[in-house]
């Protein structure tokens, strides 16, 4: 079927002038014709069919770079990932850079550039975990991924400097509650390292009375 115009049959030009023969446009024709309803009144144009036909997004990207979706991607290099809209850089971080890696992609998320289904499967993580750091992120912003990690109670880490500090309390005769309070450290800390073999406590030497001679 030729397309028609309110002036009759229709023909198309290339930008070289040359005539497009309309029956080599028969399938795509057929196939906006059976989009059309019938029940709209009128003639087939290219108009009404480029108003009904779906049109399709390509992703474009530069060659290495992984898609979330077909304007978002990212690309690891050099140690870093490199995140794009289209072929424009937009954020980078250091691959070990958790902080920043769940700041961009709630950021992503929050803006509604990327859904969470896409975030977890370009990258690999759990929906769930995406969504506790999306609900962290609406409540406090980005800052809420770099603030220091509270503790609670004290300090269960035995560096080798308070280790060699608790040893040498040790060795002079000092408790293990007491050296764990002098170093501001949890009592089990000090117990399960004397425990392991990383503190050790002296044994106190028993001393023997001589017996008296007759």
């Amino acid at each position: 079927m030729p397309i028609k115009t309110g002036r009759g049959r229709f023909s198309a030009q290339t930008g070289s002038g040359i005539d497009i023969d309309t029956v080599s446009l028969n399938p795509f024709l057929h196939h906006a014709e059976q989009l059309v309803s019938s029940d709209l009144p009128g003639p087939l144009s290219w108009g009404r069919i480029f108003a009904i036909m779906p049109q399709l997004q390509l992703p474009i990207f530069y060659d290495g770079v992984n898609p979330i979706t077909n304007d978002i991607g990212y690309e690891k290099r050099d140690g870093s990932v490199v995140y794009y809209c289209g072929t424009i850089p937009i954020f980078s971080h250091l691959e070990d850079d958790l902080d920043s890696f769940r700041t961009i992609t709630c950021q992503f998320y929050v803006n509604g550039n990327v859904g969470q289904t896409q975030i977890a499967r370009a990258f690999g993580i759990k929906e769930q975990a995406l969504k506790r750091w999306v609900k962290r992120y609406r409540e406090m912003g980005p800052k809420t991924f770099y603030q220091p990690r509270k503790t609670r109670g004290k300090s269960t880490v035995l560096t080798p400097e308070v280790r060699a500090k608790a040893q040498l309390l040790l060795d002079t005769g000092v408790g293990v509650s007491q050296v764990a309070k002098e170093l501001g450290i949890g009592y089990d800390t000090v117990r399960k390292a004397v425990a392991d073999g990383r503190l050790v406590i002296q044994k106190k030497r028993v001393r023997t009375m001589a017996k008296p001679s007759r």
